[in-house]
């Protein structure tokens, strides 16, 4: 149970650095976005592979940039062909309907409105309703947890930019 905890942590801080990296460095066309790319879709499919919260949140995130258009660049596209044969192939959880449909409408909306700065650029739809979700019992708190941690690591990453 605890070195479950453990994995759901660090794989969601992992992916959130890894996901950072591949936008940040896809946008800039260099090599670098395709393994970050590619080490985010594996981290990504762990996720989706570990438990139904993990998998209900790594995916609210996928289907909220890709209703969003977010997902706009060859590295991003090798990253969701990753995720698929990895899920079509290695299996994945089953995630929990209702809080998928919810979560993912608040991961589009956050990739909405972030750009307008401010508190709204920190994403704080999906965060809140993560945490809501976890305190209806709908989500584990170690998930919920792990979505912040994500956030952050892909915060991190994002300001300290890197060339």
């Amino acid at each position: 149970m605890l070195e479950q905890a453990y994995l759901t942590l660090t794989a969601f801080s992992l992916a959130g650095f890894t996901l950072k990296m591949a936008d940040l460095w896809g946008e800039k066309g260099r090599w670098l976005g395709y393994p970050a790319s590619a080490a985010s879709a594996i981290l990504f499919w762990l996720l989706l592979k570990l438990s139904a919260s993990t998998s209900t949140i790594a995916l609210s995130i996928i289907v909220g940039n890709l209703a969003a258009g977010k997902v706009d660049r060859p590295n991003l596209y090798l990253g969701l062909a990753i995720i698929l044969l990895l899920a079509l192939t290695l299996g994945f959880s089953t995630p929990h309907l209702p809080s998928l449909a919810v979560l993912s409408t608040l991961a589009f909306l956050d990739e909405l409105i972030h750009e307008r700065g401010g508190f709204l650029s920190f994403r704080p739809s999906l965060k809140a309703g993560v945490i809501v979700l976890a305190f209806l019992g709908w989500l584990t708190l170690i998930a919920a947890l792990g979505l912040l941690l994500f956030d952050f690591a892909y915060e991190v990453w994002g300001r300290w930019r890197p060339a």
